[in-house]
């Protein structure tokens, strides 16, 4: 006869997590091969926008080296064309974008998923509300870097702080509003607004998981093609998705501060990581 192997633990609610770090781990540990998937949509997701951006930089490197003399005229041009294209790819972006937010609030909230299924709900859930938020962010993202390059050329300091609007202000709001959108129903000016007012009033929180979300893409600060071409697949492809994640559950915890107890008790995730 076949013995039968001897449970050494049931499974009990205490073997849930107790707060939001448990949970980011638990979910790492249990669901890797979802994540594993989700890192491929990402990489796919992002690929047109890396292969733009790296023919883009090789086309500034040919004006920089032919030596013309209107070369500094030649960059801004071409900086301002894709700058414009940016805003189309950024709207890809952000289409398929809305079906990977569903499952990302799925894995916050500890529930299950399929994940064919739930990425094709979250395209229809979110989809209108994402092509607003993602087409409002590339029209801003076309006005800073456009006149960031200016101050480029001119070596000024402005250049930095339209840098640091870009990505230090408007991408986190941004990223919020996915947040938002994902969960709540609101109108979506309403969920913007709401974006920008827990941005500053949670202001060191954001700014540090943001920091930690673009931390790796300093290395594209170095004057390698090579790096410029594969950081940012590599980052798309491991770091991102697990970057997003803290991000998501961050939010959440702050959602529950700031929402979800006053109007929305239910949502708390029956009262596990309220505090935490």
């Amino acid at each position: 006869m076949k013995k039968r192997k001897k449970i050494v633990k049931d499974f009990t609610p205490s073997d849930l997590p107790s707060n939001r770090k448990e949970l980011f781990f638990d979910i790492l540990k249990n669901q890797w091969n979802s994540l594993l998937i989700l890192a491929f949509i990402f990489l796919l997701i992002f690929v047109p926008f890396i292969i733009f951006r790296y023919y883009n930089l090789l086309s500034i490197n040919n004006i920089l080296s032919s030596n013309n003399e209107d070369v500094f005229h030649q960059i801004k041009i071409a900086s301002l064309t894709s700058n414009a294209i940016n805003i189309l790819i950024i709207l890809f972006v952000g289409i398929f974008f809305s079906g990977i937010a569903r499952i990302y609030k799925k894995l916050a909230y500890n529930d299950g998923f399929f994940l064919g299924a739930d990425y094709v709900k979250g395209l229809k859930e979110n989809v209108k509300d994402f092509i607003v938020l993602f087409l409002i962010y590339g029209i801003i993202n076309f006005i800073l870097e456009s006149l960031a390059i200016n101050y480029l050329i001119e070596n000024s300091f402005l250049y930095y702080v339209f840098k640091f609007l870009n990505y230090g202000v408007f991408l986190p709001i941004l990223a919020i509003s996915v947040c938002i959108s994902s969960i709540y129903n609101d109108p979506v000016f309403k969920k913007l607004y709401l974006s920008v007012v827990i941005y500053f009033k949670h202001l060191p929180k954001i700014a540090l998981v943001t920091l930690i979300a673009l931390a790796p893409l300093f290395i594209l600060l170095i004057p390698s093609t090579t790096i410029q071409l594969f950081v940012p697949m590599l980052y798309c492809l491991i770091y991102l998705p697990l970057a997003y994640l803290l991000f998501v559950i961050v939010m959440n915890h702050i959602f529950d501060k700031e929402i979800n107890n006053k109007k929305f008790p239910h949502l708390v995730n029956k009262g596990m990581y309220t505090n935490n």
